[in-house]
């Protein structure tokens, strides 16, 4: 049997420097519903094959790099990421039980380059 709860919305918050010239920050929700899953065998392995429908809402923020001025702001844009990762996600059991858990991702393009999502399942006994 397969159960799976229902997270709550997270808020993320995440920044980077490209190449010292470059500063991006990225903050918004992650809200995911319409959970569901269950247990597959593929190539004589267990998986456990999730639905899920994901919506990530936000706003990002590009500074560039001025000598003489420093961070100066370029550009703030909203965005929406709707189902990064394609359902269903075929995660590995065998993965999922160890402390890294398995990771499955994927990388779309964003209003300044691409972005690699990645969902992680770790599986604790109940």
């Amino acid at each position: 049997e397969v159960i799976i709860s229902s997270p709550d919305q997270v808020s993320y918050s995440a920044e980077d420097e490209l190449e010292a010239t470059v500063r991006i920050k990225e903050e918004g929700n992650v809200t995911v519903t319409s959970l569901s899953g269950k247990w597959k065998v593929i190539n004589g392995e267990d998986y456990l094959s999730v639905n899920a429908s994901t919506l990530i809402e936000g706003t990002q923020t590009i500074w560039g790099w001025d000598d003489d001025m420093g961070w100066i702001l370029a550009a703030t844009t909203p965005f929406s990421v709707e189902d990064p990762v394609e359902s269903p996600m075929d995660f590995n059991v065998a993965e999922a039980v160890v402390s890294y858990g398995a990771v499955l991702g994927s990388t779309v393009p964003s209003p300044y380059g691409n972005v690699t999502y990645k969902w992680t399942l770790l599986l604790v006994a109940g």
